[in-house]
């Protein structure tokens, strides 16, 4: 099973590219410490989104900078792959008189 960027603690990744400054990018270290996760959520989730072509890479020296490219592809493709059944559900039951 591949591991997806819009998984519940790899998804911090995304929400933290979402809202960078526009021309920003991110060293790994310093998306993972951004975004509150380990630097193995960070190291997959950027492989994922990359897979996707919604972020984009460069070499800076020894050290890959990472960026945003599309807002909007971002979107849709998180949409796209959401579940509502992954979910959990709570059903109840409330006594209710005559109105």
């Amino acid at each position: 099973m591949r591991r997806s960027a819009f998984s519940d603690k790899a998804s911090l990744i995304p929400r933290t590219l979402f809202y960078q400054s526009p021309g920003e990018t991110f060293s790994l270290s310093g998306l993972a410490e951004a975004a509150g996760v380990s630097l193995s959520v960070a190291s997959y989730a950027v492989r994922d989104l990359a897979r996707r072509q919604l972020v984009g890479t460069t070499k800076h020296g020894r050290e890959r900078r990472i960026r945003l490219t599309d807002h909007r592809a971002l979107l849709e493709a998180w949409a796209r792959g959401y579940d509502w059944q992954d979910n959990v559900a709570v059903t109840v039951q409330a006594p209710m008189g005559s109105p």
